[in-house]
């Protein structure tokens, strides 16, 4: 049985080592997404619940090139639906389709219209019990059961937001980038809504990121799994919870109303408590942490924009390395998320910081690279 997880491009190691860790699974990447081999129909349950750097989680039925129109029919054709659907069921289309020029709107119909040629069902746009979703990446078709629905890349605790466009998957991905462990001591001086804060701290306590919204998972619906006792799964999954963890998670910044939106998220994931929270100049860090005792700083600091002051966010990268050039321990990492990035670098190497690691991340159309800095 073989599942897909569709990702932000450029974190697929990162979802492909999650899966191996959440259900031991093996998985091969691609752009955009990992396929993977499930020992179990409930591994993929597991990751819908769990998982942090997926955007959705599909039942892979079959992968091809695609041409036209026809190689999905085709595809369709040597598929057994019946398991899925049938007269008494609904169903529905849905796409992602990135690098390529066939619409949504055009495909989704004509998939439904295939599927209907060989499984007598209907169509149930506001209430299916089976998604069908087709994710095409350039010339790469997956064609699968959508087992998540909502888009896992979003948080409902996500209310209190700035001015920011960090995806929680992406901020996932920075932590995990970081390499960070548990107990490790990790700093967000730029937190805004505290986005890479929270998602550090449902990982060190084994936290599942849909702890209260199970029941918009789409594998409930699905009249597959009807007799399936989704309580005892959802029972012996949020055992592994570890609220006692120790934790030395600190989110700052220069915002009073930052640190507040934060909190009321952190509060909102169920977090809260895990979380140190800290109103702070990037100046004034060295007030806060004492010499070489931070392991990871991890941030979406604040970006050259045509809206902001070159020479604002030239001094405030100064400070930042000037105080982890203090705060952070022999062999720790500074890990930033960067639009432009010469302005930061220019500021790490003023200070004695190397750039290890470079690596292009999509969020949606745009372009923005994790850069890793080590002393």
């Amino acid at each position: 049985m073989k599942g897909l997880a569709i990702t932000n491009i450029g974190v697929e190691d990162i979802a492909a080592s999650e899966i191996n860790e959440l259900v031991g699974a093996s998985s091969k990447k691609s752009k955009a997404c990992v396929v993977f081999e499930a020992k179990k129909i409930e591994d993929l349950f597991v990751l819908c619940y769990r998982m942090q750097s997926a955007r959705k989680i599909l039942l892979l039925l079959d992968e091809f090139r695609i041409k036209n129109f026809e190689d999905i029919k085709k595809s369709i054709q040597k598929i057994n639906l019946d398991e899925w659907i049938n007269q008494k069921t609904s169903f529905v289309v849905r796409s992602l389709i990135i690098n390529n020029e066939i619409s949504a709107k055009e495909l989704e119909p004509k998939v439904g219209e295939f599927i209907l040629g060989k499984v007598k069902s209907k169509v149930d746009v506001e209430n299916p019990e089976t998604t069908f979703f087709v994710f095409i990446e350039n010339s790469k078709c997956y064609l699968g059961i959508d087992f998540s629905g909502k888009d896992l890349g979003k948080r409902d605790y996500r209310i209190f937001t700035g001015a920011e466009k960090l995806k929680p998957s992406v901020a996932y991905s920075l932590v995990r980038i970081a390499g960070f462990k548990r107990e490790e001591p990790l700093l967000d001086p730029f937190c805004s809504s505290g986005t890479i804060p929270i998602e550090a701290t449902l990982l060190a306590l084994d936290f599942p990121v849909n702890y209260f919204s199970k029941d918009k998972l789409l594998f409930l619906k699905i009249r597959k799994f009807s007799d399936f006792d989704f309580e005892k799964f959802f029972e012996e999954e949020d055992k592994k919870i570890n609220p006692k963890q120790k934790t030395s998670i600190t989110a700052a910044d220069p915002s009073f109303q930052a640190i507040t939106a934060a909190k009321k998220n952190a509060k909102i994931a169920g977090v809260v408590k895990s979380i140190s929270f800290s109103r702070k100049e990037p100046k004034w860090l060295d007030m806060k942490f004492k010499q070489h005792t931070v392991g990871k700083i991890v941030s979406f600091p604040p970006q050259k924009t045509k809206f902001t002051n070159p020479k604002q966010i030239e001094k405030t990268y100064e400070e930042l390395f000037y105080q982890a050039e203090y705060i952070l321990k022999k062999d720790g990492k500074v890990v930033l998320l960067l639009k432009e990035t010469e302005t930061a670098e220019k500021a790490a190497k003023k200070y004695k910081f190397k750039v290890m690691e470079k690596r292009e991340i999509m969020q949606g159309k745009e372009r923005f690279e994790a850069v890793v800095f080590e002393k």
